[in-house]
């Protein structure tokens, strides 16, 4: 996305357009240093592992069409509020579905598709059961220096 130029210090506007990117999953816009391009479908299907792939579909995965990429928002949490980026929770939620997949089923079996979906809901309980249990530490940290400056 093309933005007006940035105002110089004396109020009038500078030479060079500003570029900003857009997130594929929350539609923010981002400067170029905190963007990265994400595959669509993961390089490393949710029923496998690294381990389980040869260097042949390792690659053909790797070097995607452009329509399996997507540009992500990748900000450090420490610019963003402490909220982890698009791209973080994206590979996370892939991460733990992959875990649970590879322990409960061989690769090609059948009901794979459907265990995905549930764990998906299940990820989603487990990141907000996550943020409860950060939320009442920091609570409870608060709590104590409080006392404290008592």
């Amino acid at each position: 996305v093309e933005l007006p130029p940035a105002l110089k210090k004396d109020g009038t506007p500078g030479k060079r357009p500003r570029v900003r990117y857009k997130c594929a999953i929350c539609g923010e816009l981002f400067q170029q240093r905190f963007v990265q391009v994400d595959h669509v479908d993961p390089v490393v299907p949710l029923d496998k592992t690294e381990a389980d792939m040869s260097y042949d579909e390792m690659a053909r995965n790797i070097f995607a069409k452009s329509a399996n990429l997507q540009v992500v928002c990748s900000t450090p949490m420490t610019k963003n509020g402490g909220k982890p980026s698009c791209h973080k929770i994206k590979s996370n939620e892939e991460n733990f579905i992959r875990r649970h997949i590879v322990k409960e089923f061989k690769p090609g079996e059948y009901g794979i598709l459907d265990r995905i979906e549930e764990l998906k809901e299940e990820y989603k309980v487990y990141v907000e059961e996550k943020e409860r249990k950060r939320l009442e530490r920091l609570k409870k940290k608060a709590e104590r220096e409080a006392k404290r400056k008592k």
